[in-house]
């Protein structure tokens, strides 16, 4: 399979498993709705930090934006496949759906 040459596969990997670790010790206080939101931004800037150089390289943004949002998408969606519980795409589910104790 070919991928247009902006996507990594390794870079969204690594990028979303920075971005799920990220996302669980900062969405507390975040509003629910907000996650999302707040999810894709967090990837976007895990992005800028994997991909900047500091010897003054041209970054490329779209490459930046790209794997931030698709490790964002990477991260929620492996949290959800791991998780037991069932919640909407992009809600980092333990933030929505707790479980109910069994009496």
């Amino acid at each position: 399979m070919n991928l247009p040459s902006i996507i990594d596969i390794t870079s969204i990997a690594s990028i979303g498993m920075l971005v799920l670790v990220v996302m669980q010790y900062i969405k507390e206080p975040i509003p629910v709705k907000l996650v999302p939101v707040c999810s894709v931004l967090v990837g976007i800037g895990v992005a800028f930090l994997y991909f900047y150089k500091p010897g003054g390289g041209q970054l490329d943004l779209v490459v930046i934006i790209a794997n931030g949002v698709l490790g964002a998408v990477f991260a929620d969606t492996g949290y959800n496949f791991l998780s037991a519980s069932q919640s909407p795409p992009l809600s980092l589910s333990s933030k929505v759906v707790t479980p109910k104790p069994t009496v």
